[in-house]
């Protein structure tokens, strides 16, 4: 028990801590506390309202991701692909339709026809339907303004389809010494499996090219906003953005069951550095990093994470360290690192704080070692009451709900060939 609630802690945090970005660049005209987190100052809930708020998160999550039906999904994809790999067709006459297309992206520079291939790629040429024929060969429609091929298994039409829409105007553009490639990015590109004439599985990838130093191409000095959608039966993850740049980062993603999340985060950095070439060898520097992290679990239960002063809290953490012997320095340095980060918990999208983690600093004396101290993670309740993180997840409040949620995950263990008691 012990063991899991730590585990389900430690990912949280974990998750939360990739990231950085103070909390007030997301949300604007709403109070903060003092350590940055949101708090309208709406309704408390007592610790036991919040067990039933947890339970209640849980099992709906559970519901949601139900192995058996994500197994079906995805045995029937995996399926329908493999009925693909084993078609035998001659496609000489579709290799020669996309030879005629790609062969338009081909020139070389210079009369020197072995010196600098030169390759100036347009994905939104690709078009044409290529169907399967009782010949044994494909039928071939230009007509259109994607690429798709169709195979029969059995009676059944099974089609793949790849569309790219939206061409950037500022090109992709990669050169050394044997090539010269431009590619002019598609703004959304498409990947779908149909069985049936029914979508079982798609891919959508979004690009958002920054031409960031204006020199009318994009390379390393530049950045791509990322965005991408894979759907699965009835579920979809969906990365909504994917942004990188030499300041900053920042990522959101969802998975849903049909329009129902199962789980949301958004996840952001800012950050400044130094790079030094040296006679020891390179060196480098975080000169400045904040950290802003939300974890949203069904729409039940939200958790914030905020870090302003990363380096700070650092600094702060190494002193720490150094100071387990001295009682009075121990503590005052565990409320100053307590003062420089946020960690919250929100319930139904309110932004109402109903709990915070902290640490309290606790002693031992060792009949070998000595006195020493250490920091204990406790859960601060709105009402004012607290409870260390292991005597509020214990055996008797949670016994129930751990033993659903450990058989849940070794089910998905097993589904996804991580279990080593087989």
């Amino acid at each position: 028990m012990k063991k899991l609630t730590y585990a389900f802690a430690a990912a949280a945090i974990a998750v939360a801590a990739t990231s950085c970005e103070k909390i007030s660049d997301f949300v604007h005209g709403v109070k903060t506390n003092e350590q940055g987190l949101v708090d309208d100052r709406g309704k408390d809930l007592t610790p036991d309202q919040q067990k039933v708020k947890i339970e209640e998160t849980a099992n709906t999550m559970m519901d949601l991701l139900d192995k058996d039906q994500w197994e079906a999904d995805y045995q029937e994809v995996n399926s329908t692909v493999k009925s693909l790999d084993q078609k035998e067709i001659n496609s000489d006459n579709v290799s020669e339709y996309l030879k005629n297309i790609t062969s338009l992206w081909e020139s070389v520079r210079g009369e020197d026809p072995n010196q600098v291939a030169v390759l100036v790629a347009h994905l939104t040429d690709l078009k044409g339907h290529f169907t399967e024929n009782a010949e044994g060969t494909f039928d071939i429609d230009g007509n259109y303004d994607d690429l798709s091929v169709t195979v029969y298994d059995g009676n059944v039409p099974v089609t793949v389809t790849f569309a790219a829409r939206n061409e950037a105007k500022t090109p992709f553009h990669y050169e050394d010494n044997d090539d010269d490639v431009t590619i002019y990015i598609p703004g959304t590109s498409t990947l779908s499996v149909a069985k049936n004439n029914k979508v079982i599985g798609s891919l959508e990838v979004r690009l958002d090219p920054k031409d960031v130093n204006g020199d009318g191409i994009i390379n390393q000095d530049d950045n791509i906003d990322v965005g991408y959608t894979v759907k699965v039966g009835v579920y979809t993850f969906d990365l909504t953005q994917a942004d990188y740049a030499t300041d900053h980062a920042s990522v959101k993603a969802s998975i849903y069951n049909g329009k129902k999340l199962v789980i949301g985060t958004e996840l952001s950095a800012k950050y400044a550095y130094s790079f030094e070439n040296t006679a020891e060898g390179p060196a480098f520097e975080v000169t400045e990093a904040y950290a802003y992290a939300m974890v949203d679990l069904a729409g039940k239960t939200q958790i914030r994470f905020n870090l302003p002063d990363g380096l700070r809290v650092e600094e702060l953490s190494k002193q720490l360290n150094a100071q387990y012997r001295d009682g009075a320095a121990f503590k005052a340095t565990l409320a100053e690192i307590e003062k420089l980060y946020g960690f919250g918990v929100y319930y139904d999208g309110k932004k109402t704080l109903q709990a915070t983690i902290g640490f309290e600093a606790m002693s031992v004396n060792d009949e070998v070692a000595g006195e020493y101290w250490y920091a204990n993670p406790v859960i601060r309740f709105a009402d004012g009451t607290s409870y260390a993180v292991e005597e509020y997840f214990n055996e008797e409040r949670f016994g129930n709900l751990a033993n659903d949620i450990m058989s849940w995950i070794q089910d998905l263990q097993k589904y996804l060939g991580l279990d080593n008691n087989k």
